[in-house]
């Protein structure tokens, strides 16, 4: 280049470089489904250069995982997802995915095909007992506690007369709901429900309902409460007006425990950061009866007590509110208002305010005289 009379060149060696390689960093999802639901673990996928392999393993065996029957695997240079059609209750598994670049390999974490059964105890009280119609829990009658047309009558009260269902019914749970329909007298600090156990005369580590329509956990000594109205009073609860509720614990859809309160299908209370299920000791368990000694049995009837396996969606909850006990909604989408922005089967002005939001980011208001939408 002796010579070279060019303004822009400069003379010196020749220099190269290449960016430094890195492993494929690696994100993952895999939200519970419930029995007969498709099942989808993903890998998202982030990569400096090509991927050149992707494999999923059973987390148990460690076995390669290949598409087939019920599996299928779909790939692409950002996201690795693994299905599950059709899942049952015995394709409950763990997996991972290892992703290859040239820098090396980058294993996922575990993730759990979480499949719920959804209803695993219904009490229908249709057949003149407690027994349990969908798994085994039957329960046991205490007193003289009358079942007959459909309903479990605690009326007239009679702290004798309750139901004694078996330990661990909610403890053993990720995420659950209570539903029930019941009629009620005047009940002050009673209970429909009650799991825990007693000390002395006092309740603790327990989770009940009272038809105050008071909501609660408890540990060794503080309780929580989760408080929305009082079911309708009637002077005999035996005929009289009926109301819906749905006791909510929930850690799936939630940063921390939160519990929900539902009355006729409207969400009427919530409470976050609430105890975890491990404070709860549930020993016992009663319908009708409360751990605290002095306090009175249940005044009213359960018509259907039922407990589901997650924690179920405000259309749901309102679908099965419209159905009544012993019917079962098949389709609830259209029942959510599309004007429930914050999805609690309202329309408020809670709603109005994220509607208002939205439109204002849109651009579509008047900036002043003269101006157009």
């Amino acid at each position: 280049f002796a010579g070279n009379t060019d303004p822009n060149f400069i003379a010196g060696a020749v220099q190269s470089f290449e960016t430094e390689k890195t492993v494929p960093v690696l994100t993952t999802s895999a939200p519970f489904v419930v029995v007969g639901s498709d099942c989808s673990l993903t890998v998202n996928i982030a990569s400096a250069s090509a991927i050149s392999s992707v494999q999923w393993f059973n987390a148990v065996d460690n076995t390669l995982v290949t598409e087939g029957g019920k599996i299928s695997i779909t790939t692409t240079d950002t996201r690795s997802t693994l299905k599950i059609s059709n899942a049952a209750a015995e394709d409950r598994a763990s997996y991972y995915c290892k992703v290859t670049n040239s820098a090396g390999t980058t294993q996922s974490a575990n993730l759990l095909a979480d499949i719920r059964s959804g209803l695993i105890h219904q009490y229908s009280f249709n057949d003149g007992t407690a027994n349990d119609s969908v798994g085994t829990a039957h329960g046991t009658v205490n007193g003289t506690l009358v079942i007959a047309d459909g309903m479990a009558q605690f009326a007239p009260r009679n702290k004798a007369n309750y139901i004694t269902l078996p330990p661990r019914m909610v403890t053993s749970l990720k995420s659950f709901t209570i539903m029930f329909w019941i009629t009620s007298g005047a009940n002050e600090w009673s209970r429909v429900f009650d799991f825990g156990k007693t000390s002395g005369a006092n309740g603790v580590n327990y989770f009940f309902y009272a038809p105050p329509g008071r909501f609660a956990i408890k540990d060794g000594s503080t309780e929580q409460t989760c408080n929305g109205p009082a079911p309708a009073i009637s002077a005999n609860p035996i005929g009289g007006t009926v109301t819906h509720v749905a006791c909510i614990y929930d850690t799936d859809n939630a940063a921390t425990p939160t519990m929900r309160l539902y009355t006729n299908g409207v969400l009427s209370a919530t409470r976050t950061n609430c105890f975890p299920m491990s404070v709860v000791d549930d020993i016992e368990c009663w319908l009708g009866l409360s751990h605290y000694t002095g306090d009175p049995g249940f005044f009213g009837t359960i018509d259907e007590f039922r407990i589901y396996d997650y924690a179920i969606s405000c259309p749901w909850i309102q679908a099965a509110y419209k159905a009544g006990p012993n019917a079962f909604p098949t389709d609830a989408c259209n029942l959510k208002s599309v004007y429930d922005f914050t999805n609690d089967c309202k329309v408020n002005l809670e709603d109005f305010a994220l509607f208002a939001a939205e439109w204002l980011k849109c651009g579509l208001y008047s900036c002043g005289v003269g101006s157009k939408i």
